[in-house]
């Protein structure tokens, strides 16, 4: 202390010496105080800049990714060598000395005839309501199933159509493609 500050300590009243000690103290503690706020600063942008570094490090991840080339693998040269062989011998197969088979024609399907259905491969023969694809189909007729030729043919769509009824009910026609109908000896009852 300075010679001002003793005599003034020792003229001033006690509560102002108490004040000026109290004053003092409180400036010493905020200088640590001041300290301790300064190196927690320090950590938090310590810490923020290692975080920012981390983030634009995965960044940098993310943009080049797939993007910085391996080196290609070099293609190793193709030599081609001719290798002999043998010729090959055309062989000729022995003469037949059968005849060819002649090809069957299905017999020609006539009004009044009766008609099985035929090679629908399981799918069975679609009866329309008229002649051609347009028309509705009113059932599906198994391999098999036996019906009346009572018109056709009709052209219609590429197909030859006939008129087909129930043997059981003359009331009941359709229309049905030809390919598919082959003529047959019974009534089917």
């Amino acid at each position: 202390m300075t010679e001002n500050e003793r005599r003034v300590n020792e003229t001033a009243p006690t509560s102002i010496v108490a004040q000026r000690a109290t004053e003092e103290a409180g400036d010493a503690g905020r200088e640590g105080s001041a300290v301790a706020l300064s190196i927690g600063a320090w950590a938090m942008a310590g810490l923020a800049l290692v975080l920012l570094l981390a983030l634009t490090g995965l960044w940098a991840l993310y943009l080049f990714h797939g993007r910085i080339a391996e080196p290609a693998p070099r293609a190793a040269p193709i030599v081609w060598t001719p290798t002999p062989s043998a010729t090959p011998v055309a062989t000729l197969p022995p003469a037949s000395t059968e005849a060819p088979p002649t090809p069957t024609v299905a017999p020609a399907l006539e009004v009044g005839q009766y008609v099985q259905v035929i090679q629908t491969g399981g799918y069975g023969l679609n009866l329309r309501a008229g002649p051609g694809t347009e028309h509705e189909i009113e059932r599906v007729a198994p391999d098999g199933e036996i019906f009346l030729a009572v018109e056709g043919p009709v052209a219609a769509d590429g197909f030859e159509w006939w008129r087909v009824q129930d043997p059981a009910d003359s009331a009941r026609t359709w229309w049905a493609v030809g390919d598919f109908l082959q003529p047959t000896s019974g009534s089917g009852r």
